[in-house]
């Protein structure tokens, strides 16, 4: 019965220890780590309220959209859409709005409506709510360019 007692009390000290380890680590209980200064900029960012739209996907201004190629062309970074304006500037945009300028566009001579290129940050949901969306607007994968490498 001691040896039982030893080993469920050792077994015991072991998983707490590696809990607390875990934690501190921020792999077992994210967001109870070792404390810090304040925010360090690359974790997630938490919004409460109700509004869907996140703070990076709001437009900023209302410059025309480039379309010289009568495609609409898309970066992602990190969890943003950064639609090609004119003058060669990119602005934050919504999915909403994109899913609007990219169901109105005739397309290219080769049949693309839009062009998706993104950053070495982009996030995968990110380009999987974009053709999500650009599909429940009508558009056809093959109406879609993604470039699969990424860009600077």
């Amino acid at each position: 019965m001691a040896v039982k007692n030893r080993t469920l009390i050792g077994g015991g000290i072991l998983v707490a220890i590696l809990g607390t380890i875990l934690s501190f680590m921020g792999g077992l209980f994210p967001g109870l780590g070792g404390g810090g200064t304040g925010d360090s900029g690359d974790g997630p960012k938490v919004q409460l309220g109700v509004n869907s739209e996140t703070p990076e996907t709001k437009p900023t201004t209302e410059t025309a959209v480039d379309l010289n190629d009568g495609v609409l062309d898309i970066l992602i970074d990190g969890k943003e859409y950064l639609v090609l304006r004119e003058g060669g500037s990119r602005e934050a945009m919504t999915l909403e709005k994109i899913g609007q300028l990219a169901k109105d566009l005739p397309g290219n001579e080769d049949g693309f409506r839009v062009r998706i290129s993104q950053k070495d940050n982009a996030v995968f949901s990110a380009e999987q709510n974009l053709k999500t969306k650009l599909e429940s607007q009508g558009l056809r994968p093959e109406q879609i360019r993604l470039i699969t490498e990424p860009v600077e």
